[in-house]
């Protein structure tokens, strides 16, 4: 068993803490997508959903995932638990149909102030309905990485260093222009 750092509901263990844990497993689950029938997902997919969203998938939320509820990202059909349903078809739930949302985020998503649109990168677009605001999230978890593709990555990270070097690009030119912009003004006398 791999003694690096361990992730333990909220919180990162100590390399210690990790030792006595590590000496006390028995059995490993390898985390995985996965589905069930009914409404309300299983303790492994909420421990999924944990790992992977890390914190509330609210926007500008950090409340930390294992503190908040397990939220269909799409409202699950109530007919098919209904008395009256007569094929007995169940509704699925899915962990990659689901998000980690505290109470407040869930609340304002379920009074419809809040739409969520989620992607196959993990991203999630949060969408104000009232003046249609958008804001995307993305996963904080030790797991956030763990079901994107080489490719998603690949643009992940060169999205990240294309901005990186616009950003120092800019700088560079004010910076530049600053210099200019003092080296005109330096034929004056220092005041002092």
């Amino acid at each position: 068993l791999d003694s690096g750092p361990m992730h333990f509901e909220n919180t990162w263990l100590s390399s210690v803490a990790t030792d006595r844990w590590t000496a006390r497993v028995t059995h490993l689950a390898v985390p995985g997508h996965s589905a069930t029938d009914g409404r309300f997902v299983t303790d492994n997919q909420r421990a999924l959903r944990i790992g992977v969203d890390g914190t509330c998938r609210g926007p500008a939320c950090r409340r930390d995932a294992a503190e908040c509820d397990t939220d269909h990202i799409h409202r699950v059909d109530e007919a098919a638990n209904s008395s009256d349903n007569t094929d007995n078809s169940a509704p699925t739930t899915t962990t990659w149909a689901t998000q980690q949302l505290c109470r407040a985020c869930h609340n304002a998503k379920t009074r419809g102030l809040l739409d969520y649109t989620t992607f196959p990168d993990g991203s999630t677009h949060v969408t104000s309905l009232g003046d249609g605001h958008r804001v995307v999230t993305r996963p904080t978890g030790p797991l956030a990485d763990a079901d994107l593709t080489f490719d998603q990555r690949l643009q992940r990270r060169t999205a990240a260093r294309t901005e990186h070097q616009e950003a120092l690009a800019a700088h560079r030119a004010r910076t530049a222009a600053a210099m200019a912009a003092a080296r005109q003004e330096g034929n004056e006398k220092i005041p002092f």
